[in-house]
């Protein structure tokens, strides 16, 4: 688990870097802007964030988007 926590805190702090490099959107390149993205895996850490890896088709650039998951509400199956 404390490899992991590493990993995740590392890749933050990766992503602390692009932002102050850059203005940075959702869907778009870190390094070039590019809106030509392929999205390769997903990191989920806990309960709280959800990680997307991607690729820039463009310049090749890797980044992983980081997203907050929130409880939204709790729905029962229908008993029929």
């Amino acid at each position: 688990m404390k490899k992991q926590n590493v990993k995740v805190a590392k890749e933050l702090m990766k992503i602390a870097r692009m932002l102050k490099a850059s203005k940075q959107c959702q869907g778009e390149c870190p390094c070039c802007g590019s809106k030509n993205i392929e999205y390769i895996d997903q990191d989920i850490d806990g309960v709280e964030q959800i990680g997307y890896e991607a690729e820039c088709d463009d310049c090749g650039c890797t980044f992983t988007e980081w997203y907050s998951l929130n409880y939204v509400e709790t729905i029962a199956d229908d008993e029929d």
